[in-house]
């Protein structure tokens, strides 16, 4: 890795830098990886439900199968998807093509356990080459069957100890398999005979290169390895625990894979042995490559045929001190969500994990890792319909209590009600974020109900500034009308980051097939023929929006930033309404507070107007002195907010906190576009948010960058390689020596 770092360092200085890719599988950050400053982690996605029946199709191509028996494997295919654990199966190329084989082959009576699959799998290479080589094949294939997984566990063990080539000369390979036959006391005549009829693949062993072995694909030489330790690891040892095998392969992660086969075949009592390791291995040393791998063991339904052990291991997994390390493992891609949790009778009782994990929550839902507990149930254990169910109840006794809040701010942090029918009416949406909260949980108020008109009005008032969920009609209107969708510089289009732009078109799309006239509305942000580097957008949707709902702050906001905008200005007039106040129209705020930025006694007029003609406190007859602050601060000249501050500061203070978060919000949104010019004249704010509104004016726009999932842990003593320990405690007769020559 230094050596790699040290290359790309040096690029920096050639005239056209080189693009560097470093493939590697995941480490559970515990094996060297390139540096962070240096690299942009990518993860590669498991196959999705296109990408698979494309595949599907292409291999059925390939293969010349059409007509019903393309239609019956296809049909199988998707039925054997939809089970648990095949799912995970088919999301990787490498095991997705064995499956369809196999599928061809057996049909229903295909495997469905990833060791059981592979299985299989290498019996089918083993009848292709005894279809090839039959005297051959057949005369040794119970030799095969031992010395090839032998070979894996050479080559997978010499490969981490001494960082060797995973290939085998001629040579090599017939000294490994003397050596092997010589152990046990069985003919080494036998190797001739077997390279006699073949040079270019032995069993899972392919030729690629002329005088060279090697596993047709890593995962085989890790199935085989796995296979020997398995069958081999103690075998002439009274006593032997098979768990010391067990537990080391677990606590590395260069040996994951193998852990997973070595996992996949225990049968029986084997499985209880298996259960029992992990405990003592979680217990005992809980390292993070330890958690990951039995995680990954439990997901792979190794436990599937004893589900009490599936739950025990379960509990011992979710244990507090593991749960940071499976979250940030799954964030990473590095393991997935349990399939299902473990299936027992009525009488064994509620699986305890997520009794533990609820009552936590219950008992304090304020409590500041409240986040990682959801995470744990709705993600590892990948129960949202129950958690949402769960939720709901608990949020309906909650309303009006002092943990309302927290309630409604855990489901929202994960849109943990998503398309859930609630109506919480009882809540007070008045208050900072409330409304938000309830938006973001993704629950859906009843249409027509006294709740949704009441979410309604939150988000025309500016309540609802960040809505993430599209699920209910208020948040749709949230975000198609969302003032960060409006920020734009370029002249002929709004350039919203791909995810922004993809959320608000699908929320202007379920408005429309409700049949919303704000649909259009929201339609109207575009530069239609003739408008490019105008105002026209917004001005067109403020308008629109005003038409159906009347005077409001997020009408006003859409005009206040187009009057911001670096843009010309450009509106339809409408005759005898003013910028602010109980007559105002979105369209003349724009038009004449940008045509008046420079005027500092139109500035005042208006003002004196706005308190003359309001004169109450309600929160209505504060949106025009709302719009007052916001439009000065954002399109009035520096000299003018300059002479008007201190005026501008007292209207500010007497705005309702509603209102000032709604200024507070727009305005830091339109200093951080770079859109206000710097204040050069000291001046002494009056707190800190307007200090934080000073200080963003003159702002360079901010570039944004995706956040990383990979999170750099300081690499702790690497275990020695499994081959030392494996020769230390005299697991395997043929490690009596080290070389086979």
């Amino acid at each position: 890795m230094d050596a790699i770092d040290r290359f790309c360092r040096r690029n920096k200085a050639y005239p056209s830098v080189p693009k560097v890719i470093v493939t590697t599988r995941p480490s559970t950050n515990e094996l060297p990886e390139p540096s962070a400053d240096l690299f942009e982690v990518l993860v590669l996605k498991p196959l999705d439900t296109k990408q698979r029946d494309e595949y599907l199709r292409k291999w059925c191509t390939v293969r010349g199968i059409h007509g019903s028996e393309g239609r019956a494997l296809r049909g199988n295919f998707r039925a054997k998807s939809a089970e648990p654990y095949i799912g995970e199966l088919a999301g990787n190329p490498m095991q997705l093509t064995i499956l369809l084989d196999l599928l061809h082959k057996h049909g229903e009576a295909t495997p469905t356990q990833r060791t059981e699959l592979y299985d299989s799998y290498v019996d089918l290479l083993l009848a292709r080459e005894a279809n090839k080589h039959p005297e051959s094949v057949r005369k040794h294939q119970k030799q095969l069957r031992e010395i090839v997984p032998f070979l894996g566990w050479y080559l997978q063990s010499r490969s981490e100890e001494a960082s060797v080539n995973t290939r085998m000369s001629v040579a090599d390979l017939k000294a490994a398999i003397r050596h092997f036959q010589y152990t046990y006391g069985k003919p080494e005549s036998v190797v001739d005979e077997m390279f006699e009829a073949t040079s270019d693949r032995l069993w899972a062993l392919t030729s690629k290169d002329e005088g060279t072995f090697e596993f047709e694909v890593l995962s085989l030489r890790e199935y085989f390895a796995a296979r020997f330790l398995y069958r081999y690891a103690g075998e002439d040892t009274r006593g032997f625990d098979r768990n010391s095998v067990f537990r080391e392969l677990l606590r590395r992660p260069y040996w994951l894979n193998t852990a997973r086969f070595y996992g996949g075949s225990a049968e029986g009592g084997d499985v209880y042995i298996l259960a029992e390791g992990i405990r003592d291995e979680i217990t005992e040393n809980g390292a993070p490559p330890s958690v990951v791998a039995a995680w990954t063991l439990l997901t792979d339904g190794v436990f599937a045929s004893r589900p009490r052990q599936a739950r025990d291991v379960l509990s011992s997994l979710c244990a507090e001190q593991n749960l940071n390390v499976l979250l940030d493992a799954l964030a990473r891609r590095e393991i997935v969500p349990l399939p299902e949790i473990p299936q027992l009778p009525s009488s064994d009782g509620p699986d305890p994990t997520w009794i533990r994990l609820t009552g936590q929550i219950t008992a304090d839902p304020t409590k500041p890792d409240i986040t990682r507990l959801v995470r744990a149930l709705r993600e590892l254990l990948n129960q949202r319909t129950d958690f949402t169910k769960w939720w709901a109840q608990h949020m309906q006794t909650a309303v009006s209590g002092p943990n309302e809040d927290a309630w409604l701010e855990m489901a929202a942090r994960c849109e943990g009600a998503a398309g859930f029918s609630l109506d919480l009416d009882g809540v007070d949406l008045s208050r900072p974020l409330v409304a938000q909260f309830v938006l973001d949980t993704g629950l859906v108020p009843p249409a027509g109900s006294k709740f949704e008109a009441n979410l309604i009005q939150a988000v025309l008032d500016g309540l609802c500034p960040n809505v993430s969920s599209i699920r209910s009609l208020p948040a749709q209107i949230a975000v198609a009308f969302a003032a960060e969708g409006f920020l734009a510089t370029s002249a002929t289009g709004f350039t919203d980051d791909d995810v922004a732009r993809r959320r608000r078109q699908e929320a202007i799309n379920y408005l429309r097939r409700s049949g919303s006239p704000l649909a259009a509305a929201a339609a109207l942000r575009k530069f239609r023929a003739g408008e490019k580097g105008s105002t026209f957008p917004w001005s067109n949707t403020a308008s629109a929006l005003f038409e159906h709902t009347g005077r409001c702050w997020l009408a006003s906001q859409i005009a206040i930033i187009g009057a911001a905008s670096p843009h010309r200005p450009a509106f339809t007039r409408h005759p005898g309404t003013t910028p602010f106040g109980p007559n105002s129209h979105p369209a003349t705020l724009l038009a004449e507070t940008r045509a008046n930025a420079t005027d500092q006694q139109w500035w005042r007029e208006q003002l004196k107007t706005i308190e003359s003609a309001d004169g109450d406190t309600t929160m209505d007859g504060d949106l025009a002195r709302a719009e007052w602050v916001l439009a000065l601060w954002c399109v009035a000249t520096e000299p003018v907010i300059t002479s008007l501050f201190t005026e501008w500061q007292s209207v500010f203070a007497q705005l309702p906190e509603l209102r000032r978060l709604g200024v507070t919000d727009v305005a830091l949104r339109v200093g951080a576009r770079g859109w206000l010019e710097r204040l050069s004249t000291p001046a002494a704010p009056a707190d800190e948010t307007i200090r934080a509104l000073w200080d963003s004016r003159g702002l360079e726009r901010r570039r944004r960058f995706p956040p990383s999932t990979f999170s750099p842990n300081p690499s702790p003593t690497s275990p020695p390689p499994l081959l030392t320990v494996a020769r230390a405690q005299r697991w395997l007769k043929v490690d009596t020596v080290g070389t086979y020559r």
